[in-house]
């Protein structure tokens, strides 16, 4: 885990919330397993992290985001951007033995622990604010994405359930509850394009309103907030906040490739496929 006095003064980008109390946060609460009768469940908290194409029509919480193509089902999903110093060590580790479990023979006897192998995808990636994908990108801050076909649990620190889309926006801070599983891509010919694990929506937990963005398995409230004690010292009243410019409108929104796009995703790119993380 990162000490906060070698962080730099600024961990989180286009935000209108203090550095101190995003470092703070971010130090108390690590990725950790969600526990239900002393035992892991198989999903994870991740630390705490600000929502982007949570809204449709890129992307659901509340309701279904927008499909990319005709034959897509309904899904709920969101990304996420952390902070620098954010310890996603178990969540990273959870990956990676799911992948030890579902994809035996692309490990090696002589491969590096902890390392996914470049064949797979990994759901954990990297954000790239020069490719200038999403406001609050911060270079060496990681990003996730997260889906689900089923309504996810969306409630507050208090164990509130919300259900006012205004509260649930691009750029909030939550924090998530995901679990990894296999997934294998296909193309309209049924052809495996590129396989390896992706993170489950199970819930999510509303911390505080910030500046806005542009552009599974159930679980029950109680069980959702179950490994959450002292976070209300955290949690503020979620107030909406400014709207930011849209993206461009001939670019993917979910990616920022230039290709062809309907609702506002290309469909192509594992950000914006089925199954796919990027």
């Amino acid at each position: 885990m990162t000490n906060n006095h070698t962080l730099p003064a600024i961990v989180m980008n286009d935000t209108d919330l203090d550095q101190g109390w995003i470092k703070a946060i971010t130090a108390a609460r690590p990725a950790a397993p969600v526990m239900s009768e002393g035992k892991p469940t198989g999903a994870f908290y991740t630390p705490p992290c600000r929502l982007m194409f949570c809204e449709p029509p890129y992307g659901g919480l509340l309701s279904p985001a927008g499909k990319a193509r005709a034959d897509e089902v309904d899904k709920y999903t969101t990304a996420a951007i952390f902070p620098l110093g954010a310890n996603l060590a178990a969540l990273v580790s959870g990956v990676y033995q799911k992948a030890r479990e579902e994809f035996p023979s692309y490990f090696g006897p002589n491969d590096a622990p902890g390392v996914m192998p470049t064949q797979l995808k990994s759901p954990i990636g990297s954000q790239t604010p020069s490719v200038g994908r999403g406001p609050g990108y911060i270079a060496g801050g990681v990003k996730i994405s997260a889906t689900t076909r089923r309504p996810p649990l969306v409630c507050d620190a208090m164990k509130e359930l919300i259900t006012d889309p205004a509260k649930v926006a691009a750029g909030y801070w939550a924090m998530l509850i995901v679990n990894p599983y296999r997934f294998e891509g296909k193309n309209d010919r049924g052809q495996v394009i590129n396989r390896g694990i992706a993170l489950g929506l199970q819930g999510v937990i509303m911390l505080r309103a910030d500046r806005r963005f542009a552009g599974g398995v159930s679980i029950s409230k109680d069980q959702a907030v179950s490994g959450l004690a002292g976070l209300e010292s955290f949690a503020l009243p979620m107030d909406g906040g400014p709207a930011m410019a849209a993206s461009a409108a001939h670019d993917c929104a979910m990616c920022g490739c230039a290709n062809s796009v309907s609702n506002g995703r290309c469909g192509v790119c594992g950000a914006c496929d089925d199954d796919v993380p990027f």
